[in-house]
This record gives structure tokens, sequence and C-alpha cells, in this order.
């Protein structure tokens, strides 16, 4: 889960296999393996997924209102 402004960057492969909420701010990543175990991803009040070089997914990904 992220919440509000500002940038987290993910570096490293997570093994985290919940679903992801992110509302505000922006998650950015170079490779899907860093964004956890496949679970879904929610993105709210103009939340933002700054991908570094290209990335495939097969999860499920909402934009919610604002997303």
């Amino acid at each position: 889960m992220k919440i509000g402004t500002g940038t987290r960057n993910l570096t490293h492969q997570s093994n985290y296999t919940g679903e992801t909420f992110i509302s505000g701010g922006t998650v950015q990543s170079n490779s899907d393996a860093n964004l956890g175990g496949g679970g879904g991803i929610t993105f709210a009040n103009n939340a933002v997924l700054k991908a570094v070089g290209p990335i495939g997914t097969a999860r499920n990904i909402t934009l919610n209102a604002g997303g």
C-alpha cells in the first residue's frame, strides 16, 4: 500500500503476494517482479505507476476515480 504524494522506488524483487492499493503519488519500478507476487493493483487519487523500461504483466490493474 502507498498513500500520499511523493515517489516510492521499487528496486528489488518482492515476495509480497496480496492485492496492492496505491492512493496518490508515484510508484516507480523497472520490473513486474518488484511489484510483488502477482496480486492485482488498484490506483486511485491520481496515483501513477512509472515504468522505468519495458514492463509486461498478467496481473489485474484497476483504475479508480482519479487513478
